[in-house]
């Protein structure tokens, strides 16, 4: 039976760090009640917490992650056309 091992300081500093991301993500894509300029301020706010970690501000990341799915679709229309999926 192996036995389990203690995680070390910089595993347990990296496991709360990425949590802490988590949460963060969560907050921003559940400000969607709020409007206008308290939006804006939410999740510049989170952005800049975000950005502060190290990790990639979460407005940026939909950006890229809706430019990605674009490109992927456009090229999925030239292979296959636009045939529906049962």
């Amino acid at each position: 039976m192996r036995k389990c091992l203690k995680p070390t300081e910089r595993q347990a500093q990296a496991r709360n760090r990425n949590w802490r991301i988590f949460k963060l993500r969560g907050l921003y894509a559940n400000s969607y009640p709020m409007t206008g300029e308290h939006l804006a301020a939410y999740q510049a706010a989170i952005d800049a917490q975000l950005a502060e970690m190290g990790a990639e501000p979460e407005g940026a990341r939909q950006i890229r992650i809706k430019a990605e799915h674009d490109r992927y679709e456009a090229f999925r229309a030239q292979v296959v056309g636009d045939c529906e999926v049962w």
